[in-house]
């Protein structure tokens, strides 16, 4: 199944990715290009992922976002997803747990939601907390 990404500024600090399809490597690499920009623009990040059209994520894939991920400077990041399957769920926190290994302790979050309603009043809440620590 070929990939289909969809990347959308719901505002200058909220990004929503569709991924539909086998996610491939070129598609991680620009992700990661856009999405690492835009952290470095504002000292952090917050997304919306929506995986329920995703299909695979293959080894190649995941070595790539790896990779890409190390290569960057982190930032503090939130990240919402919903849509992903029981597998999915478990790569993710996998790949979180393994960043934080190289990494140290992290300021990243991510949590997985049933709804696009849900992810997204928590990820408005993730905003006011980055907005009162700024203060």
């Amino acid at each position: 199944m070929p990939s289909s990404v969809t990347h959308t500024w719901l505002s200058a600090d909220l990004s929503r990715l569709d991924i539909g399809g086998d996610l491939t490597v070129e598609d991680v690499k620009e992700l990661c290009a856009v999405m690492y920009s835009q952290a470095a623009s504002r000292g952090y990040l917050l997304t919306l992922v929506d995986l329920s059209r995703m299909g695979t994520f293959a080894p190649d894939t995941r070595r790539a976002l790896h990779q890409e991920m190390g290569r960057h400077p982190s930032y503090p990041s939130c990240t919402a997803v919903v849509g992903a399957s029981t597998s999915t769920r478990v790569l993710l926190h996998l790949t979180m747990h393994a960043l934080r290994l190289v990494r140290g302790p992290s300021v990243d979050e991510l949590q997985v939601f049933k709804t696009t309603e849900a992810a997204l009043f928590w990820l408005a809440d993730r905003r006011l907390r980055r907005m009162a620590k700024r203060t």
